[in-house]
């Protein structure tokens, strides 16, 4: 034990209480019922462990004296924030009357937060060999040892200086090309010799590169050691006078035409084909464009679709119901206004609400085809015509295709 003792010691902080005690007896012995002091020196082997030396003193119910001392172990204890909970067991030998070897169990709360001390209330039971003798309590001041500090940071690694920057020549092609630097900069580099010099202190910056005639193309400076420019084609411009809404296709290139129907495309010179889309019809205008030069084309003017109805019937048969959805598939951007018509045999007003009936089924084939409510517009001014010379004339429906919303 002693020589244990010694190692710990040399192992870890000490710690240490002291307590008022109070003990009774259950041996219906005075002896062992006393009130005192109890001290207790320890020192830790770990975390948790400590060897612990307790001695009690006091005076014995039967006016004598009582003492003891015993050698044990605490376990526990090592939470950071209270309570700290631990328990001992220890074995030594006690004065109650004459020399008796005993033993302690007990188990202890630490209260408070300060770092090194703390109140400490243990209660426990001890024996006289190993009879239970009687049962302690003690209340007191703690001290234990202060928590190690945190290991220090690791160094940061060593920062190597940086390498000279080298930044390799940049061959550009074609000669006469030019090297805009942008903001901060904003000013032309000399190419000299189909060459650009970078300075180091512009390595990494944004350039752009341009040369008349040639597509620009944007580079890092520093990242590459040649750059050629590609050829622009010539081009001229093409007008296309077309129907607010429709869109417009030449090549991989696709607009819309403006609120006045006008568009202009930029193509390469020779032959270009431009597919209009809109208003129900889809048309292929073919023209000639020169370098520099403009040219202007017209597309048709879009015409309504007549829809016809049978006698008396507001539905649609197969043929005209394909109509309507190929009308609305080259919709492009416009609306469109329907009117329904009638004959004006029979009744006046079941002619008329045949034509309102007209009306919204085609108005119902073309949102099924996917125009949008806002875009259709139907009348409530049934067309009831007396004047065609084929009563099959009148009995038909009209849409006619009209400029988007915000556009006429």
């Amino acid at each position: 034990m002693i020589a244990l003792w010694a190692s710990a010691a040399a192992a870890a902080a000490p710690s240490g209480s002291f307590a008022v005690m109070g003990q009774a007896s259950a041996l219906e012995r005075p002896a062992w019922e006393a009130a005192g002091v109890a001290a207790t020196f320890g020192q830790g082997l770990g975390d948790r462990v400590a060897l612990e030396l307790g001695l009690d003193a006091g005076a014995a119910g039967a006016g004598g004296l009582y003492s003891a001392g015993r050698l044990g172990w605490r376990i526990g204890g090592a939470a950071d924030t209270a309570p700290r909970a631990s328990a001992v067991l220890a074995y030594g030998v006690a004065w109650a009357g004459e020399l008796r070897p005993t033993g302690a169990a007990a188990l202890a709360l630490d209260l408070g937060d300060h770092p090194t001390r703390s109140w400490r209330v243990q209660g426990g039971a001890i024996s006289d060999g190993l009879r239970l003798a009687g049962l302690q309590l003690t209340v007191g001041i703690a001290r234990r040892p202060a928590a190690p500090p945190p290991p220090p940071p690791p160094p940061p690694p060593p920062v190597e200086p940086p390498a000279a920057p080298t930044v390799q020549p940049l061959a550009i092609s074609p000669d006469g090309a030019m090297v805009w630097l942008p903001h901060p900069w904003c000013r032309w580099m000399p190419v000299e010799g189909g060459v650009l010099e970078t300075p180091p202190d512009l390595a990494g910056d944004p350039a752009r590169v341009s040369a008349p005639g040639y597509r620009a193309e944007s580079i890092t400076l520093g990242d590459a050691a040649a750059l050629s420019l590609d050829p622009v084609q010539p081009q001229g411009a093409l007008v296309v006078v077309a129907h607010p809404g429709d869109r417009l296709r030449t090549g991989e290139a696709e607009l819309a035409a403006g609120a006045d129907g006008v568009a202009v495309v930029r193509a390469p010179s020779g032959r270009v084909e431009v597919e209009v889309v809109g208003s129900g019809r889809r048309a292929t205008l073919v023209a000639a464009v020169s370098t520099d030069h403009v040219t202007w084309v017209r597309a048709p003017d879009p015409e309504p679709l007549v829809v016809r109805f049978a006698v008396g019937d507001a539905r649609l048969d197969p043929a005209s119901g394909e109509r309507l959805r190929s009308f609305a598939d080259a919709a492009g951007g416009a609306a469109f206004r329907v009117a329904g018509g009638a004959s004006p045999e029979g009744d006046a007003d079941a002619n008329a609400a045949l034509a309102r009936e007209r009306a919204a089924t085609c108005a119902d084939a073309l949102r099924r085809a996917g125009i949008a409510d806002d875009r259709i517009t139907t009348l409530d001014l049934p067309q009831i015509s007396d004047s065609a010379d084929d009563p099959a004339d009148a009995r038909t429906c009209i849409v006619t295709p009209r400029a988007p919303k915000g556009r006429r």
